[in-house]
């Protein structure tokens, strides 16, 4: 990581104390390859794609799981699963970052910026640790649900009181960005594409549906409407942002937590490791005057090839700010916003299936109850340690659909990243909890029931 320093700072923004400030967009549930800049035969994200114009767009970023807070954590902290701890959506340890894994937020705001996250739903809540270092932190909940339709919201109980859509995040981010001094380090996550119950204005529909039907000829999914919607409230903050003279100034990162099956792989959801899974979009647009992104405007419309992943994005934002961090596997992508030459990067992910007490999609594929994830050098393991014998290889340059599982036990490639996966130590559980205090046995049961409830609203579980 290339510390610039505060002179540096100082340089970026024209003097004075000013620094840049940061804005961290997390797209829940959502594949790159819908986003019309990553070649989507529809305009689903049209103010996506301008930012992405202005700054640079990696082709090829794996997150570390399919599922929202195990995701999160390696975006806010750029460890991997196994180093960070939160490992599963719900279960009795391994489900919450511990406060001794610095994240993003701990580490900017140690060093005087003003932290805040504006979130969209419970798997994102503090439930998970995921509030630590944020001096505000707006986890999109309220007590109660409003009724069903209130604000063109949605048509069930499960809208409101766990969830919220992204017109009304995006209010409440504009409302804080009104009040609120730099720098600021600003996290915003949005939720609609994981719910099809959280649609977008009827009037939003037609028009997109319209829109696209003259250009592509079809009816766009749900998921595309959703998505679109998504970014039309982006589009509101970069107009805010600019009105506010805040958009040169603020270095930009739009990713998403993981992708969504939608059929491919005989999968509808998410929770397995499958390239529609965990590629998900990375855009980065540094500040006008950024040192790390070298000469004005070298990284302007740059798409970048190579192998990335989200536990990067951390130590981007910190080269971008002069700040220095503890040592991570994640590294700066400045040198290939650059253009120069850089080490090849081995992605993992995993999917811990088995030890989530609410992963009831094992009924349906048990073989998927642990799942170990190695990328590099264009080929890709999927590993299950439990039935090593149907584990997965797949070629992703010739293969990009994984339709052909080139495994067998004794293949140069399945052996070489095997090795790399053996020496990770990926399925050593460790929870890091705290040394229990009086009281704990109580807390912890209110909670868990309290998680439980929150997730059958949303719909990941049905065991009544």
């Amino acid at each position: 990581m290339v510390a610039l320093g505060l002179c540096a700072l100082a340089a970026c923004s024209g003097g004075g104390d000013q620094r840049p400030n940061v804005i961290l967009i997390t797209l829940d549930t959502v594949r790159a390859d819908h986003l019309s800049s990553y070649g989507y035969g529809l305009e689903t994200t049209p103010h996506m794609d301008a930012l992405a114009a202005e700054g640079t767009r990696f082709e090829h970023c794996l997150s570390t799981a399919s599922l929202t807070p195990v995701s999160h954590a390696s975006i806010l902290t750029g460890l991997n699963p196994y180093q960070h701890g939160l490992r599963v959506l719900h279960a009795e340890s391994g489900y919450r970052l511990p406060p001794s894994i610095p994240s993003i937020a701990t580490i900017l705001a140690g060093e005087g910026w003003n932290t805040a996250a504006i979130l969209s739903a419970f798997p994102v809540s503090e439930r998970f640790g995921l509030d630590q270092g944020f001096a505000y932190f707006d986890n999109g909940l309220t007590p109660e649900a409003p009724e069903a339709g209130e604000s063109g919201q949605g048509r069930d109980e499960r809208l409101g009181r766990r969830q919220r859509r992204s017109d009304a995040t995006t209010d409440e981010v504009l409302r804080w960005l009104a009040d609120e001094p730099e720098p600021f380090f600003l996290w915003i996550h949005y939720w609609d594409p994981h719910d099809p119950l959280l649609v977008p204005p009827p009037a939003e529909v037609q028009e997109f549906r319209r829109s696209q039907r003259a250009v592509a000829g079809g009816r766009p999914s749900l998921y595309d409407t959703e998505l679109n919607y998504v970014d039309r409230q982006f589009g509101r903050l970069v107009a805010s942002l600019r009105e506010r003279d805040l958009y040169d100034r603020t270095l930009i990162v739009i990713t998403a937590d993981h992708g969504e099956g939608l059929g491919e792989h005989d999968w509808h959801a998410h929770r397995l490791l499958y390239e529609e899974q965990i590629h998900v979009p990375l855009i980065v647009k540094p500040i006008a005057t950024s040192v790390a992104a070298g000469a004005a405007g070298a990284a302007a419309g740059r798409v970048v090839p190579e192998t990335v992943r989200t536990i990067d994005i951390v130590p981007t934002i910190l080269e971008e700010l002069g700040v220095a961090g503890p040592a991570l596997e994640g590294r700066s992508l400045f040198s290939l916003v650059r253009g120069e030459p850089d080490e090849p990067r081995r992605a993992y992910a995993d999917q811990l299936n088995k030890w989530d007490s609410k992963a009831a999609m094992l009924e349906q594929r048990p073989a998927d109850d642990l799942l170990h994830c190695l990328v590099g050098e264009g080929s890709k393991l999927i590993f299950r340690p439990l039935r090593p014998e149907e584990s997965e290889l797949y070629d992703l340059r010739l293969d990009p659909d994984e339709a052909t599982n080139l495994y067998r036990a004794n293949e140069p490639r399945a052996q070489r990243l095997l090795a790399d996966l053996r020496a990770r130590e990926p399925w050593v559980l460790a929870p890091f909890l705290p040394a229990a205090q009086p009281g704990d046995a109580a807390q912890t049961a209110a909670e868990q029931a309290d998680a439980a409830d929150a997730l059958r609203e949303l719909g990941y579980i049905d065991d009544e």
